[in-house]
């Protein structure tokens, strides 16, 4: 038996997504998804992704390459999920951080002269402030909702809850 997280079940829902999408498929084959909004703001959108995650703005982004009315919704406040607050981001940003500091503590092995080795040191502040900007920086520049508005999709902020088979509300 295959036990499955809830973040491998969505990513399997957004995968399948994305397969679909790459398949033609008649008109009248594809069905809309409508949403309403707690200040009762009601549309109708061909793909509605649910969770702003690495998954989710991935599938978005490939939807609105085929003309598809796209909204991702999400929970959390701040898309970019794990991946870019906690996760791939935080992780390979300090990992880059200490290559840099194991070069320069050997520098001395590729020809390259600098001052004593014992005389390397890490400001775990600076290192902390170089993961925030890397994090501003992917945020500003490829997951923020003005980002996904320029791209032709629309971002709504909160839970959502199906309320039919094409329908959800977002509170």
């Amino acid at each position: 038996m295959l036990a499955l997280t809830n973040a491998a079940i969505i990513m399997l829902i957004q995968l399948s997504l994305l397969l679909l999408l790459t398949v033609p498929a008649p008109i009248s084959a594809l069905s809309s998804i409508s949403t309403s909004t707690s200040n009762n703001n009601n549309n109708t959108y061909d793909l509605v992704v649910i969770g702003g995650g690495s998954a989710g703005l991935t599938a978005a982004k490939f939807a609105a390459t085929f003309q598809k009315s796209v909204v991702i919704v999400d929970a959390a406040g701040r898309l970019g999920g794990d991946c870019t607050w906690t996760g791939c981001v935080p992780s390979k940003t300090l990992l880059s951080c200490a290559k840099a500091a194991f070069m320069v503590k050997n520098a001395k092995k590729y020809g390259v002269v600098t001052g004593s080795s014992e005389d390397v040191r890490v400001d775990w502040e600076a290192i902390k402030e170089r993961i925030r900007a890397t994090q501003e920086h992917i945020y500003e520049e490829d997951d923020s909702p003005e980002v996904m508005k320029s791209l032709g999709i629309d971002t709504i902020l909160g839970k959502a809850e199906f309320q039919s088979s094409n329908s959800i509300q977002v509170a």
